[in-house]
């Protein structure tokens, strides 16, 4: 027996259960099935509680074209989006479009710092549930997730590129827009 060539087949070992362990998950996770919703569903209301504690529904946006973005302090693609929806914002809010911006954080402060230094303006609610809240009703499985609603808060798009949301709410607030 040669030395040290049993510790060379228990990490050869290694490397095959690991490597066939990615396999399955390669040929596997995609074939699970993350319904989603789809353009023409309706959206269920959201009531969580703003950054003052008091209680906003999704509902009160009912005749505003809305974009539902669901973040994270902690998730840095979700807080570079953030430049992009001050620029929505200020462009196509007198036209009648709105932000709702649904947090996951678990706690407080560290959203509360993420509004402030990222200048955020529009609503803000959170959801301490995570991923197993208001999430997991819109089947957004992971962030950032963004759902653009119409003024009649059925779905006009999921997650799609910013360049097409841009596109999208401006083609939407023509109908439904002021």
């Amino acid at each position: 027996m040669i030395p040290g060539s049993d510790k060379r087949s228990k990490h050869r070992l290694k490397i095959i259960k690991a490597a066939l362990t990615l396999t399955l998950l390669c040929c596997v996770v995609p074939f699970t099935s993350h319904a989603q919703l789809k353009p023409g569903d309706k959206a269920s209301d959201i009531v969580l509680p703003d950054t003052a504690g008091k209680w906003q529904k999704l509902s009160d946006h009912k005749g505003l074209v809305t974009l539902v973005d669901f973040w994270a302090s902690w998730c840095s693609p979700c807080r570079m989006y953030n430049k992009e929806f001050r620029y929505w914002n200020r462009h196509f809010g007198p036209r009648g479009f709105a932000i709702f911006g649904v947090s996951v954080d678990r706690n407080y402060y560290p959203w509360l710092a993420a509004i402030q230094a990222d200048s955020i303006t529009w609503m803000q609610v959170n959801d301490t549930k995570e991923f197993k809240g208001v999430m997991l009703a819109y089947k957004a499985h992971a962030l950032p997730a963004k759902i653009l609603l119409d003024s009649s808060l059925h779905v006009v798009a999921v997650d799609v590129s910013s360049y097409r949301f841009e596109q999208l709410i401006d083609s939407v607030l023509k109908v439904y827009g002021r």
